[in-house]
């Protein structure tokens, strides 16, 4: 289940988020993310959550290397992509960078 503040609904927000319904299609793609970890065996609970995000962000990070996306090009795709990988939250870029493909 996916919770999503009344807020998102706002133009002004979704102007900022990249357009109308950019904020479901970005946590639709972590939907995805947890659904390809729970195929491979996960259980994701609260307990291990945060287990669960740095194996996460390890694959997002191998994806991304393999799009060709680093430090250098990774404000590209947006601020929000860039801040996040800066912070290591490669999962947050991943879902920011399959946003904009996906758009195209």
């Amino acid at each position: 289940t996916v919770y999503y503040s009344q807020s998102i609904a706002k133009q002004e927000i979704q102007k900022l988020a990249g357009g109308k319904d950019a904020v479901e299609r970005h946590e639709m793609w972590h939907m995805k993310q947890a659904e390809e970890f729970r195929k491979a065996g996960w259980e994701i609970t609260k307990e291990n959550r945060s287990e669960y995000l740095k194996e996460l962000c390890k694959k997002a990070k191998k994806n991304l290397d393999a799009l060709g996306i680093t430090q250098d090009n990774v404000s590209e795709i947006s601020d929000y992509a860039y801040q996040q990988y800066q912070l290591g939250r490669y999962d947050e870029t991943e879902a920011e960078y399959m946003l904009i493909y996906n758009r195209r």
